[in-house]
């Protein structure tokens, strides 16, 4: 992504598989906030790229492989 005074980003994403063993789910300085959503929620936030297929892919039956 080139911005309007000509910097330029290069994203990478990845998505990995978690089990919680304890704690809380907590904000860092990364992150404003938090959530817990299903997919028809999902459909209606607004999201960069590819993360809602990424999430549908990580599903039960859904597709896990590398794109």
């Amino acid at each position: 992504m080139i911005y309007a005074d000509g910097n330029k980003a290069f994203f990478v994403v990845l998505s990995f598989e978690a089990e919680i063993l304890e704690g809380e789910l907590q904000l860092s300085d990364e992150t404003t906030a938090f959530g817990y959503y299903s997919l028809q929620e999902m459909e209606f936030m607004p999201m960069h790229g590819q993360h809602k297929q990424r999430v549908e892919d990580a599903l039960p039956g859904g597709e896990a492989l590398i794109k």
